[in-house]
């Protein structure tokens, strides 16, 4: 038998994101039995890309910025 996908707005998954999708992105629809499958097996806390990660690319960003204005 062949398995039944279930496909949902990926804004459902909004809350394993560092951060929020804007409106472009809310267009995205994935197969909800997948994800749901992918998130049941992570931490209740787990986020992609991880908070330290976002960091390091937030100073990063700032600090290529700063040396463009220069």
């Amino acid at each position: 038998m062949k398995k039944k996908h279930s496909f949902v707005s990926g804004d459902k998954y909004n809350r394993w994101f560092t951060r929020p999708v804007g409106d472009t992105e809310k267009l995205v629809i994935v197969d909800g039995q997948i994800w749901d499958h992918i998130i049941s097996s992570l931490p209740s806390d787990y986020r992609l890309p991880d908070p330290v990660t976002m960091r390091v690319l937030d100073q990063a960003l700032r600090e290529l910025e700063a040396k463009v204005k220069e």
